[in-house]
């Protein structure tokens, strides 16, 4: 029996209506593959969050996704061809552009009208095309704060699986407790936080104890606070900066460049998740620009899979319960709230 199930008896465990609910599927973008996978008039069909679509990318270089199964007869449209911008069935050759429309039926003089595919829009962005389970998405994919306009350089992680909800594991970056029981990190931090329809973004910020030697060391070379951010894109996407203001030595004129790293999830089989890290930077230029670049993306990864290991032994055996959070832990009451407000796709079991 599937942990998530035992204890019912003695810990009931109730079904929230986004979080933790492996049977819904929240809309919002999900990763599906990288961007180099999928060349010019090449298919892949893919079972993305329990649904299979097709990715193709036709003459005009875009990537289109649509359900997988042609509504003649059910043939995977894997198995066909691009022709254009559009996809042929290998069966019976029928015909469907981008938007999911029947355009050509060999057999008849005219294409029957009646005949459609559901499509779901696409994006590709930090070396991966995301799909919306939808034609039409509600939101953009999301930039870190300050970095929407900029030339990006970034690094893609290797991704790696977990058998709890993804939104459990999002709450890793915001609850204030396990930094100091699980990893040592004892600082007070002080929470701010807003929210609109797609986004909650958290802001912890802290001053760095005296305990230690090294902190002592990172107070002089960094200054007396630490700051970080979370911010969580309607549930599905996490987006992390760190060594948020902070200036060398106390040099006003000598501040230090952040970290940014990106957590994708795509929900799989069998109640478990795959997390895709990414690590992001402003494109610097010249010798140094590039030393900087792959030093902050380095020290990203560094950061990141440190604080991994120790979180994976919790999550590789947690059967997720909230009933008893403290006021302290009000940034998870705060998230598993702000999830519970998305919507539903099509995708969701029904």
């Amino acid at each position: 029996m599937d942990r998530h199930l035992r204890n019912q008896s003695t810990q009931p465990l109730p079904q929230m209506k986004i979080f933790n609910n492996f049977d819904v599927i929240a809309r919002g973008w999900y990763f599906a593959l990288k961007s180099h996978e999928l060349k010019k008039k090449k298919i892949i069909s893919k079972v993305l969050c329990h649904h299979q679509i097709v990715i193709f990318r036709g003459e005009d270089g875009i990537p289109k996704a649509l359900d997988a199964f042609c509504p003649h007869m059910g043939a995977d449209l894997g198995i066909g061809s691009v022709e254009g911008n559009n996809i042929r069935c290998f069966f019976h050759k029928w015909s469907y552009d981008g938007t999911g429309k029947c355009v050509d039926i060999p057999c008849l003089k005219n294409p029957l009208e009646n005949i459609k595919l559901r499509s779901y829009a696409c994006i590709e962005r930090y070396g991966f095309i995301w799909v919306f389970p939808d034609a039409i998405a509600d939101f953009d994919l999301p930039f870190h704060d300050g970095l929407e306009n900029k030339e990006l350089l970034f690094f893609i992680g290797k991704s790696y699986i977990r058998t709890c909800h993804h939104h459990v594991t999002m709450i890793n970056g915001i609850d204030k407790q396990h930094l100091k029981t699980v990893h040592g990190i004892n600082i007070e931090m002080e929470l701010n936080y807003s929210e609109n329809d797609y986004e909650a973004n958290f802001s912890l910020k802290g001053i760095i104890p005296k305990e230690k030697c090294i902190a002592r060391i990172l107070k002089r070379i960094i200054g007396p606070i630490y700051e970080y951010s979370m911010k969580y894109s309607a549930g599905t996407i996490g987006f992390l900066s760190t060594m948020k203001g902070l200036h060398l030595f106390g040099n006003p004129n000598c501040k230090l460049p952040e970290t940014n790293m990106i957590y994708a999830y795509r929900p799989l089989e069998n109640n478990r998740i795959e997390v895709q890290p990414i690590y992001i930077t402003e494109k610097r230029k010249g010798f140094l620009g590039f030393f900087i670049n792959y030093f902050l993306m380095g020290l990203a990864g560094i950061g990141f899979y440190w604080l991994k290991a120790e979180d994976g032994k919790v999550y590789e055996n947690m059967r997720f319960n909230s009933q008893a959070l403290l006021p302290m832990d009000q940034p998870i009451s705060n998230f598993i709230a702000f999830i519970n407000k998305q919507e539903a796709s099509i995708w969701s079991k029904h």
